[in-house]
């Protein structure tokens, strides 16, 4: 009788103990052991329905134990696939610098040396530009830029295109080209050819000279005598006009490139053959005494 309640009571005391150990929480050791296990568990690499990959035994082992480097993927698509765009990204663009946008501003064709009627409207047109002093009129049909002809360049650049091929301006051009003033009717040129056609109603008047090359100057596309050689043709060129214009041109070119007349007197006395060099001497005498 006690035997069998013994063993009652034993049998009831383990199915407590059981149902007990049930909701007991694990130790710290058995959770560190747990947790080991579940991290020395080989894992299984899913292969994706869509890559082209080998998958199982046919594919490599991987060396790699850490993290995976920038070397396993492909460099042409990481600089072609541009990064996707977020609030947080912090824009690098710098406002342009007014230089820049002077840099960048569309280039504008230049202004034509010669305004001709056929680039306008009409005849009202070139007779309103002539009213308001932006252009100078050649002939009816034809003008230049008034700015122009505030620079020896940009006098060279109207008389170039007015001249033949070859020829080189002289005597009042090239003092115009020099000094500016008013447009001169006839065009001096050192040609060997003869013209009889007009250049917008101004006749081209051919000198056949030989001119040393020390005596010729290039500005930009024109070829002209130097101020000295000019100041030289100017002084005997014989006119039946006053005198005291043809002086007042010779003394404003001699002073603006200090040309003495000394040596201009020395370079006639050097050349005793050129037209009119009796003139010439008789003129720079005047200015030596004026001067």
């Amino acid at each position: 009788m006690f035997g069998s309640a013994s063993g009652l009571i034993y049998a009831q005391d383990m199915t407590e103990s059981k149902q007990s150990s049930l909701y007991e929480q694990p130790t710290l050791e058995q959770q560190a052991g747990l947790t080991t296990a579940v991290l020395e568990r080989p894992r299984v690499r899913r292969s994706s329905p869509v890559s082209s990959r080998p998958a199982g035994r046919d594919r490599a082992p991987s060396q790699q134990t850490g993290p995976p480097s920038l070397a396993h993927f492909n460099q042409s698509a990481l600089l072609d696939y541009p990064p996707p765009a977020s609030a947080a990204t912090v824009s690098s663009h710098r406002p342009e610098s007014p230089a820049h946008r002077r840099d960048s501003a569309p280039a504008y064709d230049p202004l034509p040396d010669l305004i001709q009627l056929s680039m306008l409207p009409g005849p009202g047109s070139m007779r309103l530009l002539i009213e308001h002093r932006l252009v100078q009129p050649l002939d009816a049909t034809c003008s230049y830029l008034t700015e122009r002809a505030t620079g020896i360049f940009g006098r060279a650049s109207v008389v170039a295109p007015l001249l033949p091929y070859g020829a080189a301006a002289c005597n009042n051009l090239a003092d115009w080209v020099w000094t500016g003033g008013s447009f001169p009717e006839s065009l001096d040129i050192v040609s060997n050819s003869h013209y009889r056609s007009l250049v917008y109603s101004h006749s081209l008047r051919v000198h056949n000279r030989r001119l040393p090359s020390e005596h010729l100057m290039k500005l930009g596309q024109l070829w002209t005598t130097s101020p000295m050689r000019t100041a030289c043709d100017l002084a005997c060129e014989e006119t039946s006009e006053d005198s005291s214009g043809k002086l007042a041109s010779i003394h404003t070119l001699m002073e603006s490139y200090q040309v003495s007349c000394r040596s201009c007197l020395d370079l006639l006395e050097a050349n005793p053959r050129w037209p009119g060099h009796s003139t010439g001497i008789e003129t720079f005498n005047i200015l030596k005494q004026i001067l």
